[in-house]
């Protein structure tokens, strides 16, 4: 069985992560640029975080509850509120077809050893 979800929603969608509730987490390369969690069951937005001028291009749940996302530019973790807690930056900025080929493409939240 094929499921489509998203269909007119999400445009150019990049990394999709399905969450332990079922839900999918994905970049998504509409305008504006944004990290969003669909319903599995319906297809809606349930969450999103607009990154403003830049290329998301991926999203990771963090077992806090928080979102990392990576922006072509920026690092950020936001909260489930889309308060950022922290954000790592280069100070450049990317043309959209610049972006593509240069600044940050992944990250992930590794721990201290203790």
């Amino acid at each position: 069985m094929v499921r489509t979800h998203g269909e007119g929603l999400v445009h150019y969608q990049h990394d999709p992560v399905v969450l332990p509730n079922g839900n999918l987490l994905l970049a998504d390369h509409s305008e504006p640029q944004r990290a969003i969690e669909l319903d599995a069951q319906t297809g809606q937005i349930v969450w999103q975080f607009v990154v403003p001028r830049q290329l998301v291009r991926d999203a990771n749940r963090l077992p806090n509850g928080n979102t990392l996302i990576t922006g072509s530019t920026a690092i950020i973790e936001v909260t489930p509120r889309g308060r950022i807690v922290w954000r790592f930056g280069l100070k450049m900025v990317l043309e959209k077809n610049d972006a593509p080929g240069r600044g940050f493409y992944k990250a992930e939240r590794i721990s201290a050893p203790r």
